[in-house]
């Protein structure tokens, strides 16, 4: 908690536990916004989950609010702050932390330049990955086809999927014997992902399971990039249902991959409804995400794995 010294200057960074703000400007002010007790430090996800009117929603997990006087908020003066990730964060982290009338918080430049040098360490590693990533979708897109293929010759063994009709980039899914036709997909980034419908509805937890019995190391499909996600929203394979994709929020209102990884900046914008899983709408224009509790039951689903499954 933002102590009460703190919170009136325009300190233009703070830290809270293992974490680092930076000062951001001031919005438009809202109802949500000003509605917080004097002195205090929130994150903003939660403040709008809390809340139904929040216009907010795509700040999940990227910011704090502190407000300071006003009593119950109604004319606080209010400060936000950005938490700090990636590299457009490293010059925030390499500056002297938030001081106040009492006492002063300093980092050293030991400290600083080791934190650069493993930022510097982990994007060379991110990308030789990347490299390889482009590589392993080469041959990933090699593989469908020749399993393409072979699946007009005969018929294996299906998993229950939807049936979709297959675009430019997408490889066809074989029929079974029952008629029905495999769910179809596509490799983005090298990353297979693919629409998979079920005859009776699944919870988020049994989606998962469903999708890890379908591919090796598979899992409900993450979100990376702006590009793949309207790749999942658009895809001429995607069923006109409401699907489970992998993106949650824990207990703090933050968003998380299935992997345990965040996804990217203002990536997971959705609609003002409570859950704590996310959903992609029964349409392909695009647009927010859908809430859902994972307890919800549904047919659809969007798996990922880093091979196409044997029956593609």
């Amino acid at each position: 908690m933002l102590c009460a010294l703190l919170v009136p200057l325009l300190v233009p960074h703070l830290s809270v536990a293992a974490e680092r703000f930076e000062l951001a400007a001031v919005p438009p002010p809202t109802a949500w916004l000003l509605q917080l007790p004097s002195t205090t430090l929130v994150s903003c996800a939660t403040r709008c989950l809390q809340l139904a009117d929040c216009g907010l929603l795509h700040w999940t997990d990227l910011c704090r609010l502190a407000a300071a006087g006003g009593g119950d908020g109604s004319s606080a003066t209010l400060r936000v702050y950005r938490r700090v990730t990636g590299s457009a964060g490293q010059a925030a982290a390499q500056t002297a932390a938030a001081t106040t009338q009492t006492t002063a918080a300093t980092e050293t430049t030991a400290a600083t330049e080791t934190t650069a040098a493993t930022e510097t360490a982990a994007a060379t590693t991110q990308t030789t990955a990347a490299t390889t990533q482009t590589a392993a979708a080469t041959t990933q897109t090699t593989a469908a086809t020749t399993q393409t293929t072979a699946a007009t010759e005969t018929t294996p063994s299906v998993a229950p999927g939807a049936t979709t009709t297959p675009g430019a980039t997408t490889t066809p899914g074989a029929t079974t014997t029952s008629g029905a036709a495999s769910p179809a997909g596509f490799v983005y980034d090298g990353r297979f992902f693919w629409h998979v419908t079920v005859a009776k509805g699944l919870s988020y937890e049994q989606a998962q399971s469903h999708c890890l019995g379908l591919a090796s190391q598979a899992s409900l499909a993450g979100v990376y990039s702006d590009a793949q996600l309207n790749a999942l929203w658009e895809h001429p394979s995607r069923p006109a249902v409401q699907q489970w994709i992998g993106v949650y929020l824990d207990s703090r209102g933050w968003a998380f991959n299935p992997d345990g990884a965040e996804p990217p900046v203002n990536v997971t914008p959705y609609e003002e409804m409570s859950g704590d899983a996310f959903t992609l709408p029964p349409d392909n224009a695009g647009g927010a995400l859908w809430l859902a509790d994972k307890l919800t039951t549904m047919a659809g689903m969007v798996c990922e794995a880093p091979d196409p499954p044997q029956f593609l």
